[in-house]
């Protein structure tokens, strides 16, 4: 892979590590939105009710943007493990 494909793709990571974040964050605004909603409709439970599941999807929403962005942040620190390691066999060939 030549090394202007691999600056593309590793750009493309951190984009992609950076909208996660983003949307962790909007879904973390949005589930306190509700909360304070649910506060204010605390005598009807029909409201309760669809508050709570709109809760739900977005909490499951939360845990699966958290697991997205684990996986891409782990997957960036081995590609630098690995482009460190690289460079200290580079230079150790050479000496």
């Amino acid at each position: 892979m030549s090394v202007v494909v691999t600056l593309t793709a590793v750009q493309t990571d951190y984009r992609m590590l950076s909208d996660l974040e983003l949307a962790i964050k909007l879904n973390q605004d949005a589930r306190l939105a509700l909360a304070h909603q649910a506060q204010e409709a605390a005598g009807n439970p029909q409201l309760l009710l669809l508050y709570h599941q709109q809760d739900v999807q977005l909490e499951q929403e939360q845990k699966r943007l958290e697991m997205e962005y684990s996986a891409l942040k782990t997957k960036l620190e081995g590609d630098e493990q690995m482009k460190k390691e690289a460079i200290k066999r580079s230079f150790k060939l050479q000496v």
